[in-house]
């Protein structure tokens, strides 16, 4: 049987993850697999550690997904636009209009 740091390096083989994705798997799989080694035997060892990645690649696309998002917001917000300054026009008087006090 082989491990799941074996399928993350097929994919990225065959291009199938970017070599950013692949080398981000592989670095948590390796620090998951080292941790869980101490408690586990191998097989339950690559199970945690290819759960641990797995999370971790869903964690990466949800960011990724909220900056995109961040993006287009940032895009398409009106900029506020600059204002003139008021003027000191005096207004007219309107006939029979009362002032108020």
């Amino acid at each position: 049987m082989a491990d799941f740091r074996s399928c993350i390096d097929d994919h990225a083989g065959k291009g199938e993850i970017t070599p950013d994705v692949a080398a981000r798997a592989r670095k948590t799989y390796d620090e998951a697999r080292a941790t869980a080694d101490e408690s586990f035997g191998p097989a339950d060892a690559d199970r945690m550690a290819a759960d641990a990645v797995m999370r971790q690649l869903e964690i990466d696309a949800i960011e990724a997904k909220r900056r995109r998002a961040l993006m287009i917001r940032a895009r398409t917000v009106s900029r506020p636009t600059k204002r003139r300054a008021a003027t000191s026009t005096p207004t007219r008087s309107v006939p029979g209009a009362r002032r108020a006090a």
